[in-house]
């Protein structure tokens, strides 16, 4: 079986240009968890994940830490609440900035006529959800987890 016959031909992207935010509106509209950084000229440049943001949101916060239990509750509520204040200060802080500063830019890409098996493998070494797929250097598809689990449950 090729990565080509389980991918998703429709790919959502972004460009290098766009803000965290409309990324974050992106991945909810399309029910995505991340996708391919794509350039004004067609060149695949980098992607962005939902754990690249989250990198991102931790390493603006200042004090995303472990709450001890040793703690009172009404302590406990007081740190949560201003952990949540922190958090939401540290989105707002990263929701503005470029895609290009949050994503990744070493890729792990596949092509089309690879074997599934091929795909497989890269994930598990790599520890990712999702490959963008390519022919002739484009980006054509992306092939994710769940496309192969789907894609072998149909066999």
């Amino acid at each position: 079986m090729k990565v080509r016959e389980l991918m998703s031909k429709e790919v959502v992207s972004l460009s290098p240009e766009d803000t965290v935010v409309s990324a974050v509106e992106r991945f909810t509209k399309h029910r995505v968890s991340g996708c391919p950084v794509i350039d004004a000229s067609g060149k695949l440049v980098g992607i962005l994940s939902e754990t690249d943001i989250l990198r991102a949101l931790i390493m603006t916060s200042k004090t995303l830490r472990l709450i001890y239990p040793s703690l009172s509750m009404v302590s406990v509520a007081f740190v949560e609440d201003e952990q949540r204040k922190e958090i939401l200060k540290a989105f707002k802080d990263i929701s503005a900035s470029k895609v290009q500063k949050v994503m990744k830019t070493e890729v792990v890409t596949i092509d089309a006529e690879s074997p599934v098996e091929d795909a497989i493998v890269k994930m598990k070494a790599m520890d990712i959800n999702r490959i963008p797929v390519l022919s002739k250097g484009r980006v054509v598809g992306i092939i994710t987890r769940h496309d192969i689990i789907k894609g072998l449950g149909n066999e």
